[in-house]
């Protein structure tokens, strides 16, 4: 192998690129297997050659994963392990500060910032209103 796989551990509707490429003479061909079975283009997956891409990936596409390189002499397999996370919004790595004292007419930053796979869509309230860009 000149370049082979490691695991990957990523978000829901991130795209995954792998690709693997070995030396032999005849130059090898390429196949790719998800848990044993054959994986071909189609639909959000591609596959090309050493290559195997997976656009908005989902919680299905959690597996094993395989790249084959063989020719008539034999073959050579690479392995690693797709998985993709989901978690709701958590602020226990960076929690919002409860009160936040500040001089009347001053500014002030409020950071919300948490930690969710896919990434969090933020909304700002303030006494049951939504807060909009204004002053």
């Amino acid at each position: 192998w000149v370049q082979t796989l490691k695991d990957a551990h990523m978000a829901i509707d991130a795209n995954l690129q792998w690709e693997c490429k070995a030396i032999g003479k005849p130059r090898p061909a390429y196949r790719w297997l998800k848990n044993g079975q054959p994986l071909t283009t189609e639909g959000r997956i591609h596959v090309e050659a050493g290559r195997l891409t997976i656009s908005r990936i989902s919680l299905l596409d959690s597996g094993m994963y395989q790249c084959v390189a063989d020719n008539e002499y034999g073959a050579a397999y690479a392995s690693a392990e797709l998985k993709v996370v989901a978690s709701p919004p958590d602020f226990t790595r960076r929690p919002v500060k409860k009160s936040t004292v500040i001089q009347r007419g001053g500014e002030v930053v409020l950071e919300c910032r948490p930690h969710a796979s896919p990434k969090a869509t933020i909304s700002w309230w303030k006494e049951g209103e939504p807060l909009k860009d204004s002053k």
